[in-house]
């Protein structure tokens, strides 16, 4: 009997997880693909700030800001990449 209900809750563990996964992986291609070349970053930054499970890491080199974001779940497997240019209009777009 125990043994039955360690199995159950193992596996409802690992289907909520993987649920969780996958709606982090979802949103994070669907944001990225919002975000074409030429949209404005107050654009970004307004959609970025509905996202759940995302970390979002800025970065500011001279002139030119950077944006990374992926899902808190597994932040290695899905990341959306932003690079913007002096006018703060997207420059360029990278899902991995």
């Amino acid at each position: 009997m125990i043994k039955v209900l360690v199995a159950l809750l193992f596996t409802a563990g690992l289907i909520a997880y993987a649920v969780f996964w996958n709606e982090g992986r979802k949103e994070v291609f669907y944001l990225c693909g919002n975000f074409a070349e030429g949209t404005s970053y107050a654009s970004v930054d307004r959609q970025l700030k509905t996202a759940n499970r995302l970390t979002i890491e800025k970065s500011v080199l001279g002139t030119q800001i950077s944006l990374r974001f992926y899902s808190k779940i597994r932040p290695s497997l899905h990341q959306c990449r932003l690079r913007f240019d002096r006018n703060d209009k997207v420059l360029s777009r990278t899902y991995e």
